[in-house]
């Protein structure tokens, strides 16, 4: 059902009421559940601005949709564009042990051996920010170019797609273990570094080559369809930066703009 909505909203139709009174009975039926807390939440702020919101844009609409899907499939214990991603590449079983490092149990279960950590001065004022990342590949990618490029801190939204996800810690190969990862909100993480200069990567502005990064900042990623919230785009400490493309697609892979955002970063 909410899967048929994101369809309509992207074609720009407005859904029937038939659609929006069945998102106000899952809801309700949500609430009776103690485990559908969040999913619930979701539904039920959906089907209010469907309901007649005025005040909700098409993109408020459209992220309201996102997050009402993702707490749907974490409730159904799907993870996030697992169908669209490829399988790995066959690899022989000698390098898969010459690429990963070996497991080692725990008191949480099994983790990846920890490296040592290198000693990274060039960019130890630099983290990221995942905004409601959906893909757990991507939030693996993100962090393996982190730790790649001497990032201090790494943080992801409440609702960006778990960090411990297979797909994840296979696309970071270890690297998870390489920097702090912590889940929080922006504005907490705001509260913490009032220091540190928010740099949104999105279309739309400063193009990377004339940009000046400060010495101490938060690279900020949006989700991989609706991009950075609106409201961090419209904060007057957040600077808008873009990656020019030049060829018939507009848009990069957020994994893809990280490590290309990353390296001019520090290269400054």
């Amino acid at each position: 059902m909410v899967l048929d909505l994101q369809r309509c909203l992207r074609r720009g139709e407005q859904p029937d009421t038939d659609m929006v009174t069945l998102l106000h009975a899952a809801a309700e039926l949500g609430q009776e559940d103690a485990t559908a807390g969040e999913a619930s939440v979701s539904l039920a702020a959906l089907a209010t601005a469907l309901a007649g919101d005025k005040e909700t844009t098409q993109t408020g609409l459209e992220w309201l949709c996102d997050r009402a899907a993702a707490a749907l499939e974490t409730l159904c214990g799907i993870a996030p564009a697992d169908w669209d991603l490829l399988p790995p590449l066959q690899q022989t079983q000698h390098q898969q042990l010459a690429l990963l490092p070996q497991p080692h149990e725990s008191a949480s279960g099994t983790l990846l051996e920890s490296p040592t950590r290198p000693q990274t001065a060039a960019l130890a004022d630099i983290s990221l920010y995942l905004q409601d990342l959906r893909s757990p590949f991507n939030v693996g990618s993100i962090i393996r170019s982190a730790a790649a490029f001497g990032c201090r801190e790494l943080y992801l939204s409440p609702g960006c797609s778990n960090e411990q996800h297979p797909r994840c810690l296979r696309a970071a190969m270890g690297a998870h273990h390489m920097l702090e990862i912590t889940r929080i909100s922006l504005s907490e993480l705001r509260e913490r570094q009032p220091e540190s200069t928010v740099v949104a990567l999105e279309t739309g502005g400063t193009p990377i080559s004339e940009f000046v990064f400060p010495r101490q900042g938060v690279l900020v990623l949006g989700n991989e369809e609706l991009g950075i919230d609106s409201s961090t785009l419209a904060a007057p400490d957040a600077h808008r930066v873009s990656i020019p493309c030049y060829g018939a697609k507009a848009t990069l892979n957020v994994g893809v703009a990280a490590g290309i955002a990353l390296s001019w970063w520090r290269a400054r």
